[in-house]
């Protein structure tokens, strides 16, 4: 992943989501964080809409006492993309977030995750060979950094790009206005 790639993030509320969101805007990839709540049909949406060509997703996550098979759901949303003609994700990074620790310290999975060997990629073996030194990369006032959606609810989402201007120098203020974090809103 590289400055201008779009990266769709369709995880739960763990700590690989917040990585993904920095790492993301310290290298200048656009991302769209997807809630993880969302049918395959909307992942396909906001898939096609971004352009991106990797997503990032986890194994499962429970929702009170179900068990979601989040990559089955991402793995179905990517088909409906191929089905469209809007294919454009090329790698899948996974994490194995309901991978049970034995006490052995070997992993065992709950889910049937469903595999590409061509497309998807384990986080911590995609991890295992990064550097921990990350370069930001610098980028222009009007650079896409994110992309964010209304919550859809009078009918189909409203899509906003955020670019960069202002929102990676203002977020170390302590109190913050959201008109202020990112003063310029392009809606598509």
């Amino acid at each position: 992943v590289k400055k201008g790639d779009r990266v769709s993030i369709y995880l739960p509320m763990i700590p690989e989501l917040v990585y993904t969101v920095l790492a993301c805007a310290r290298i200048g990839a656009v991302h769209s964080v997807v809630f993880a709540g969302f049918s395959s049909e909307s992942l396909c949406e906001r898939i096609m809409d971004a352009k991106s060509s990797v997503l990032v997703t986890a194994d499962g996550v429970y929702r009170g006492d179900k068990l979601i098979n989040l990559k089955e759901i991402s793995d179905e949303a990517l088909e409906k993309c191929v089905e469209k003609g809007a294919s454009s994700v090329a790698r899948c990074l996974v994490i194995k977030h309901q991978a049970l620790r034995t006490k052995t310290g070997a992993s065992c999975n709950k889910l049937q995750t469903p595999w590409d060997s061509e497309r998807d990629v384990w986080w911590d073996e995609a991890m295992s060979d990064s550097s921990e030194e990350c370069e930001p990369e610098w980028l222009d006032a009007e650079d896409p950094l994110f992309i964010l959606y209304t919550s859809g609810s009078t009918g189909k989402p409203k899509v906003m790009d955020f670019v960069a201007h202002g929102a990676l120098q203002k977020n170390s203020k302590k109190r913050m206005d959201f008109s202020t974090f990112c003063q310029v809103i392009i809606p598509i």
